[in-house]
């Protein structure tokens, strides 16, 4: 199956409204996203330090492999500071591709 990781699916907040987290297709495009469009894409080192950082320096429980959107974005804010480029790229892109739940 073809899968578009760069359009906006939003797939769960458009097909199942109900659901409160994110769906695999959402956070396909919005790593894609992230890892490859702009100056401020993150490559492996930063995925590795955001997530580091959203495990230990928030409340997330890393033995689960779930980490919530809010763990993840506190932690870019942490390390890139929360008006920084990055951070706000980060922020901006997980909204636009819906795994911002």
């Amino acid at each position: 199956m073809k899968i578009n990781a760069y359009a906006d699916h939003k797939w769960v907040k458009t097909t199942c409204p109900a659901a409160d987290t994110g769906s695999e297709l959402d956070w396909l495009t919005f790593f894609w996203w992230v890892n490859n469009r702009g100056s401020n894409k993150y490559g492996y080192a930063d995925f590795k330090n955001v997530y580091r950082q959203a495990c230990t320096g928030g409340s997330g429980n890393c033995n689960s492999h779930e980490v919530p959107w809010n763990n993840l974005r506190n932690a870019v804010n942490t390390l890139y500071g929360g008006n920084s480029a990055k951070a706000i790229f980060w922020t901006n892109t997980g909204d636009t591709k819906g795994v911002n739940l």
